[in-house]
């Protein structure tokens, strides 16, 4: 949020506006997902995917990214916005 209030990130921006090759399986829902669904937990990115990401202990400095990009066959399983899921994957794409 400080960089919401310090105008460098818009909530409803695209996620690829910072991220571009940020990706899902489904490319209309990749471009369509924003920094308010990941923060709010709507991005509908499936809670057990999110578990997966605790067990990897990469600490290397573009493990983030990898752990990202690797996203680009997920299927979500709610239309984005439309359904409160946790999901841990939500705060490592906004990392």
């Amino acid at each position: 949020m400080q960089l919401v209030e310090a105008g460098k990130v818009e909530l409803d921006a695209p996620v690829q506006r910072y991220l571009p090759w940020f990706r899902v399986a489904d490319p209309e829902t990749s471009a369509r997902m924003t920094v308010r669904h990941l923060l709010n937990q709507i991005s509908g990115l499936p809670t057990l995917s999110g578990f997966a990401t605790l067990a990897d202990f990469d600490d290397r400095p573009d493990a983030t990214e990898r752990q990202v990009r690797a996203l680009s066959r997920l299927k979500i399983t709610h239309p984005v916005g439309s359904v409160v899921q946790y999901c841990n994957l939500n705060y490592v794409i906004l990392d």
